[in-house]
């Protein structure tokens, strides 16, 4: 069955289990480290999924993107769908994008730069978000569940640098030059996707 036409029972058991039904976060906590290290986290979970799901262990297939910049597709393989183009040469700072393999959607991502966000929603409804304060340092990452976990850069540096670059802590590559497009979960071997111009 699509991932899209699963059934809601597994997202409303967290809720009821994480006792957030109300639709709103629990107390953030301050244990980012403790997050970026645990191989059980939300984002771990979910960066598993996609990976799995846009067989990023396979070798890489590459991809066409229209002149347009707007679809990456590629025969019974990774595509791509964007919202927007992404510009050529400069990090973007606005980026929506889904993604998946085949008939089946994987995830769809949503990058603010300039208002510090980045929301990752899974087909079937879970989602995760992340804010970045720019003065304070830190980061919320906020679980489908509605937990909420804190980290400081600071903390990054200091005490959790390998486990946070290594996959820890949600973090979507995208970059598009003369060559080509493609993204990617930092931390995490191989690209979702690789689009030739």
């Amino acid at each position: 069955m699509p991932r899209s036409l699963r059934s809601p029972a597994p997202l409303i058991l967290a809720c009821l289990l994480a006792g957030a039904c109300d639709g709103t976060p629990r107390e953030p906590i301050a244990d980012g480290c403790a997050f970026a290290a645990d191989p059980g986290s939300c984002w771990r979970s979910l960066a598993a999924e996609i990976l799995a799901c846009m067989a990023a262990s396979k070798p890489t297939i590459q991809a066409e993107l229209s002149s347009d910049g707007l679809k990456c597709t590629s025969f019974q393989g990774p595509y791509a769908d964007f919202v927007s183009a992404l510009p050529v040469g400069i990090d973007a700072s606005y980026a929506d994008v889904t993604i998946g393999f085949g008939s089946e959607e994987c995830a769809r991502i949503v990058r603010n730069r300039a208002a510090g966000t980045l929301e990752l929603s899974m087909p079937d409804g879970r989602t995760l978000r992340e804010r970045f304060d720019s003065e304070t340092r830190t980061s919320e990452i906020t679980c489908p569940d509605l937990s909420v976990h804190v980290i400081t850069n600071d903390e990054v540096t200091s005490t959790c640098f390998a486990e946070a670059m290594g996959g820890g802590i949600p973090s979507v590559l995208m970059d598009r030059n003369t060559d080509g497009l493609t993204i990617a979960l930092s931390g995490y071997e191989g690209p979702l996707i690789v689009c030739k111009e």
